[in-house]
């Protein structure tokens, strides 16, 4: 697969990056290799200034029903969300998506699942979700407790 040599990944920008990823998730398509050469794109210094917040939840999907586990995604995920302006910026699949991503794959993040729960309590941000965003909302804090 040429997307999992060195070189050639070297050369994605970060949409390129989350819909390769995203890609894979959707056709459940398992590839190790690959997803380490994105985790490993993703740990470059400063590569992830500027992502968007559709970037992270497609990144976070494929990763999760994928079944890859990666200690570097997340926390390097979890340190941008940190920012709660950035939080701000994600749209209702895109919060819902990330928690729940977190609570499948089992990764515990109080931080980050506590801005979650903050910025989707604001009743202005509440009313645009729909009815599966709450659904995958409330079964990602159901996942996480446990």
């Amino acid at each position: 697969l040429r997307a999992s040599q060195d070189k050639f990944i070297l050369t994605f920008n970060l949409p390129e990056l989350a819909m390769t990823a995203w890609a894979f998730g959707a056709l459940r398509l398992r590839h190790y290799a690959l997803m380490e050469k994105i985790v490993q794109r993703m740990s470059q210094q400063g590569y992830l200034s500027g992502i968007k917040s559709q970037e992270v939840a497609m990144l976070l999907w494929a990763f999760a029903v994928l079944g890859v586990q990666s200690d570097v995604l997340m926390e390097r995920v979890a340190e941008l969300t940190k920012d709660y302006e950035f939080l701000c910026t994600f749209s209702a699949q895109d919060i819902c998506v990330t928690a729940w991503a977190y609570a499948y794959l089992g990764y515990r993040n109080d931080e980050l699942m506590d801005g979650i729960a903050r910025r989707s309590t604001d009743t202005e941000f509440l009313a645009t979700f729909n009815h599966k965003d709450v659904s995958m909302l409330k079964l990602a804090f159901k996942m996480y407790v446990w």
